[in-house]
């Protein structure tokens, strides 16, 4: 399973540090390089990413089940291109392979 949670730090300070939310994305079948994930916000299932080539890695994994969120709660993270932005930007930080 993976978790991916948001924070807000005002001014960078941990102290006054606050929890906006909480992703799960979890197996719930594999076959062979190919799995469907379950997705819950904040404790509650929301969506399926379905058929994600496990290859890909984590970060795309995140960023297909951003994708499969309703449209009420993707506030703030369209047109979906910003979402790629974000994913390979972060990838390029870490270091990842595949991110031209």
């Amino acid at each position: 399973m993976l978790r991916v949670s948001l924070d807000l730090l005002p001014y960078g300070d941990e102290a006054k540090a606050e929890s906006l939310g909480t992703m799960e994305i979890g197996n719930i079948k594999s076959y062979g390089n190919v799995a469907d994930y379950s997705v819950r916000l904040n404790g509650k299932d929301i969506a399926i990413v379905k058929d994600f080539v496990r290859s890909q890695g984590a970060w795309d994994l995140v960023r297909e089940a951003i994708k499969t969120l309703p449209h009420e709660l993707r506030r703030g993270l369209n047109p979906p291109s910003e979402i790629n932005d974000l994913i390979e930007f972060i990838k390029r930080m870490k270091g990842e392979k595949g991110t031209e």
